[in-house]
C-alpha cells in the first residue's frame, strides 16, 4: 500500500500531508543535523559507520603545553569554525553549511598557497619563541623526547619567519565535519516517519 492509498483510508488528504512535511521537517531536520555535526566536531572527528578521529596536528605532536597544546584539530579558543555550522531551509529541503572562508579546505582537504606578509613573519617569530619555551618547562625522563619535538616545531616557525620566499604552499588534511552518510540519512528518515505518524494520528 502506497502513502496516498494509506492516507485516503484514514480520511486524510495527501496534499495536506505533503505540505505539512515540506514545512515542518526541514527546520526540525536542520537543527538535528547541526547538533549531529557539532557533537562529532566536539569529539574531534566524524561519524560514518562508526566514529573516526581526525588526523592529529603537528601542534598536538609537538608536546606544546598550555591551552594550545590541549586543543583538538580544528579547535581553538574562539572556535569560529565550529560556531559557523548552520542550516537554511526551503519548501521541502534543508541545507547544512559553514560560511567560514576556510571551511571548505578543512572539510575537503587540499593544498593552498599563502602569501608571506610582514605580519605573518612577526607571528611566526612569536610562535618560535613560544615553542622554544616548551623545552625549558620540560623535565625528567621525557625531557629529551619533548625537546626534540618542540625544537622541530620551533625550527619550522623560524624557517617561515626568515625565508626569502614570498609564498609557500600548505597541504591541509581532510577533516570533514559536514558530509553525507547513512547516519545523516537515518536522522531525516526518522523525522519524516515521526511527522507522518503525528499527522495521521496513528
Amino acid at each position: 500500500m502506497d502513502l496516498e492509498t494509506f492516507a485516503k483510508k484514514l480520511g486524510k488528504d495527501l496534499g495536506q500531508l505533503r505540505n505539512h512535511l515540506n514545512r515542518r521537517v526541514p527546520g526540525v531536520a536542520g537543527q538535528e543535523l547541526v547538533n549531529f555535526f557539532k557533537r562529532n566536531y566536539r569529539r574531534g572527528g566524524y561519524e560514518d559507520g562508526g566514529f573516526h578521529a581526525w588526523k592529529v596536528t603537528k601542534r598536538q605532536l609537538s608536546g606544546m603545553k598550555g591551552a594550545e597544546g590541549k586543543y583538538l584539530p580544528l579547535h581553538s579558543r574562539r572556535n569560529a569554525l565550529f560556531s559557523a555550522i548552520a542550516y537554511k531551509t526551503g519548501d521541502g529541503w534543508v541545507s547544512v553549511f559553514n560560511n567560514a572562508p576556510y571551511a571548505d579546505i578543512h572539510n575537503d582537504g587540499g593544498t593552498i598557497t599563502i602569501r608571506l606578509t610582514d605580519k605573518m613573519r612577526r607571528f611566526f617569530w612569536a610562535m618560535y619563541y613560544k615553542a622554544n619555551g616548551i623545552r625549558r618547562t620540560t623535565g625528567g625522563k621525557g625531557r629529551k623526547k619533548a625537546k626534540t619535538k618542540a625544537t622541530m616545531v620551533a625550527e619550522q616557525y623560524k624557517w617561515m619567519a626568515l625565508t626569502k620566499r614570498k609564498t609557500f604552499t600548505v597541504k591541509i588534511p581532510q577533516r570533514k565535519f559536514i558530509y553525507d552518510c547513512k547516519e545523516v540519512r537515518g536522522i531525516v528518515k526518522e523525522l519524516v516517519k515521526k511527522e507522518v505518524v503525528k499527522f495521521l494520528k496513528i
